[in-house]
């Protein structure tokens, strides 16, 4: 059977400047928080994918554009998953 895991955005490469809609880590952040109280509520497990990613001096280079994940994002992603 399938698991449900609640995992937030990764952070957001301001520096790319690829995306037409705005965006900021703050408001990340305050989806991350949001999610972390979801994944209370529901009983099930939480990846905070953003902190992880904002603890790497150079998070920036495990994004794609500034926005999806690059192919280390991917990896730090299933590490973290098989870590659950």
């Amino acid at each position: 059977g399938a698991s449900v895991v609640v995992i937030p955005p990764p952070p957001f490469n301001s520096d790319a400047k690829r995306h037409a809609k705005p965006r900021s880590n703050e408001r990340v952040a305050k989806f991350a928080a949001a999610a972390v109280g979801v994944a209370e509520e529901k009983g099930v497990p939480f990846l905070d994918l953003y902190h992880t990613m904002m603890n790497i001096t150079d998070w920036k280079s495990y994004l794609e554009d500034g926005l999806h994940l690059s192919d280390s994002g991917q990896r730090l992603l299933f590490d973290s998953l098989l870590s659950l």
